[in-house]
């Protein structure tokens, strides 16, 4: 087996908890040196706070560097789905801190890909990614952590993610709309 490979793939926004994963991310980076950790979208900002989050990235880097650790790694943006798909097949976990959500469609994509998902026990999460590992969002750590060392439930929860993504296929949303349409016009 390779390096257990961990994801977080959300523009870098506040309400996507982008300092609580800066946070989560250099903390298991120091407990697990033989863990890669990827943060996608390079410097893909957006919303509100710019200048907040921006200097607390500068000290994430300046932290990284100081404590030498060499196991954290930037994502720019894939230039084409092909390459973003063949890269999600590479990791084994991701995660995210997001506090706002309304469906989730980055952590969707990585469960269809077979990624184990750790994910807040709020918002649209528990609904949505009910294959996933919910957690309290100040427990994300914990959660990524529990799928480091337990590759059993790692595996475990992988499956379920992409057996739950299986409801989002646009053919049975569509099959399930022209039921309901036909049965509102009753033909």
């Amino acid at each position: 087996l390779g390096k257990t490979q961990v994801l977080w793939n959300h523009m870098w926004r506040k309400d996507k908890g982008f300092i609580l994963t800066l946070s989560t991310i250099i903390k298991l980076a120091e407990k697990f040196s033989d863990v890669h950790f990827s943060i996608g979208r390079k410097e893909d900002w957006g919303g509100k706070d710019l200048n907040r989050l921006k200097a607390f990235y500068k000290e994430f880097l300046y932290q990284i560097n100081e404590r030498g650790l060499e196991n954290i790694f930037f994502l720019k943006k894939f230039d084409n789905q092909e390459d973003y798909w063949d890269f999600l097949g590479t990791i084994d976990i991701g995660f995210t801190c997001s506090y706002h959500e309304t469906f989730g469609i980055s952590m969707l994509e990585q469960a269809a890909a077979g990624i184990a998902c750790v994910v807040p026990s709020t918002e649209a999460y528990p609904e949505v990614h009910k294959g996933a590992l919910q957690v309290p969002l100040e427990k994300i750590e914990e959660g990524v952590e529990k799928l480091i060392k337990d590759r059993r439930e790692l595996k475990r929860i992988g499956n379920l993610c992409k057996a739950n993504t299986s409801k989002y296929n646009i053919e049975n949303f569509v099959d399930n709309l022209s039921q309901h349409i036909f049965r509102i016009l009753k033909l």
